[in-house]
């Protein structure tokens, strides 16, 4: 007797994870969909961008040293130092 329950237990389990497997794949509830953004206008990305692709820097003071902390340089962390070319 104590099979039969189980057994009944386990159809009744797997019965209902296809018909959950069924009704997801109906489409019944609505999907939630992110809204595409427009693109930036010409010459702008984050910040102002000139045609060339650099972007206009105005320092209006500082002392004998800039700090300058970077985090990132090409999407690859800095933590170790990053070589500097002077010209």
């Amino acid at each position: 007797m104590k099979s039969n329950v189980y057994l009944n237990v386990i159809l009744t389990v797997i019965a209902a994870c296809l018909v959950i497997l069924t009704l997801r794949n109906l489409s019944i509830i609505p999907k939630a969909m992110a809204e595409q953004k427009s693109p930036p206008p010409n010459g702008y990305t984050m910040v102002p961008v000139n045609a060339d692709g650099q972007v206009e820097v105005v320092v209006k003071s500082f002392d004998d040293r800039l700090d300058v902390n970077l985090e990132q340089v090409g999407g690859y962390g800095c933590y170790n130092g990053i070589p500097v070319i002077q010209k």
